[in-house]
């Protein structure tokens, strides 16, 4: 598994390169990522950054981002945040949503737990972001679930 550090800057993976760094060949092959690839990633990055700053615009905890791009074939990015109570959750989503279709024109796909706002799951395709109420985010401890894969802290402004 290639090391992340905790930066969005570093080299991430993607759907299309599970197996490679910007800067590590395939396994068997002498062949980089092509530009088609990292410009990808870079974008991604760029998506999974701008949400997580959107979430701590409007007061989100404890927001982490894990790669799981090589052991989901779903996604690249969990990013995971907690409100203290409903109505901060739905603000979070609500930013979330603004700030990445307004900046980068990117909506999501899909987004589930609008009805009880204990846990919400945004599905933008290359990532998805869960926003959870306090207590259900300690219930599930997505944290524990994910420990194996690389995390990193948000890059600061």
């Amino acid at each position: 598994m290639p090391q992340l550090s905790h930066s969005l800057e570093n080299p991430v993976l993607s759907e299309q390169n599970a197996e490679t760094t910007a800067d590590e060949p395939t396994e068997g092959s002498s062949a980089a990522p092509t530009e088609e690839q990292q410009q990808f990633d870079r974008e991604l990055r760029a998506q999974v950054q701008l949400a997580i700053e959107a979430a701590e615009d409007r007061k989100a905890e404890n927001t982490q981002a894990f790669f799981v791009g090589e052991v989901m074939g779903i996604t690249d990015w969990f990013v995971v945040t907690s409100a203290s109570n409903t109505r901060q959750v739905r603000a979070i989503v609500d930013n979330i949503e603004e700030e990445l279709t307004e900046l980068l024109g990117v909506k999501p796909i899909a987004v589930e737990g609008l009805d009880s706002l204990d846990w919400v799951l945004m599905d933008f395709g290359g990532f998805v972001v869960h926003v959870f109420h306090h207590e259900l985010r300690s219930y599930y401890n997505l944290e524990r679930l994910w420990s194996d894969v690389p995390r990193f802290e948000p890059v600061s402004a």
